[in-house]
């Protein structure tokens, strides 16, 4: 690794250069960039600031476009930049080069997420100059402001983690994708709609709102942001459900690659150590 780079991880690294370098990288962020400068130009077009006084009014308004269309943007990526971390390997047959190596599991599949999500939080961070225009209309702190990107960060870290974990599970790159989008779908609809099932067949079950929401994770955490002073409380306990969220399915995944891995091992055809060769036969 050269010496310019602080952290040994040099998965993490290789993949941050593969998918970063090339014009496919700058065409997203050029494309993300013109977006919101298109969203910018058309709030202003068709509702004016008009009066000064109205301003923070505008642009409290303007911060929330902005954070609903970043969200939606990341909620489209961030399953399916994931998805192919692995699976690309397995496909392409190099995961096993992967495993000859002396990175541990841990290190691999680390190595792999956060050389994923690095390219959505370039894309997160290339719109800061953009969205830095509601400061001058006020009606927004930076507090405010930096808890709306740490959910933003938050809810696409952990639907890009069920995109990894798709792609520890399956070998083709389109079905991870698929199963990705559909980990998602799962999560944000039938985990909500399970769990009222469950509420309509145990109504006296105790519990039951905080349990709905701390098994939600990320929808817990973007539900205490987006609303009033009550439910702004549950706005730590809901980020921290999440991260613990993506940490149990970062887990399992380092539990399939090592199962993977194992299975990889025996398949090469490896002779045992200290066992004598045979003498070459003479004459």
């Amino acid at each position: 690794m050269s010496w310019y780079l602080p952290i040994r991880l040099p998965v993490f690294w290789e993949e941050t250069r593969r998918r970063l370098r090339g014009g496919r990288g700058f065409i997203v962020l050029s494309s993300y960039v013109l977006a919101l400068l298109l969203l910018l130009l058309g709030l202003t077009v068709l509702n004016p600031p008009g009066n000064p006084d109205t301003w923070s009014d505008f642009g409290h308004g303007l911060w929330q476009a902005f954070f609903w269309g970043q969200l939606v943007v990341l909620f489209l990526i961030a399953p399916g930049i994931a998805a192919s971390a692995v699976s690309a390997e397995r496909e392409h047959g190099t995961l096993d080069l992967l495993f000859l190596t002396r990175q541990t599991t841990f290190a691999l599949v680390i190595g792999k997420f956060l050389g994923a999500v690095t390219q959505m939080l370039v894309v997160i961070i290339s719109g800061l100059p953009v969205i830095a225009v509601v400061f001058f209309y006020g009606g927004v702190s930076p507090a405010e402001m930096a808890k709306g990107y740490l959910t933003i960060l938050a809810v696409s870290l952990f639907y890009a983690s069920l995109g990894f974990l798709a792609s520890c599970l399956f070998t083709r790159v389109a079905s991870a994708v698929a199963w990705a989008y559909g980990f998602m779908l799962i999560h944000i609809l039938g985990l909500p709609l399970a769990l009222v099932v469950f509420l309509v067949f145990f109504p006296d079950f105790g519990g039951n709102e905080s349990l709905l929401m701390h098994l939600s994770g990320p929808l817990e955490h973007l539900m205490s942001y987006l609303g009033d002073a009550d439910q702004a409380a549950a706005y730590w306990p809901g980020l921290i459900s999440t991260f613990v969220q993506i940490g149990v399915v970062l887990a399992a995944c380092i539990v399939l690659l090592r199962r993977i891995r194992g299975a990889s091992i025996l398949r090469l055809p490896i002779s045992p150590i200290g066992r004598p060769s045979r003498p070459a036969k003479t004459g």
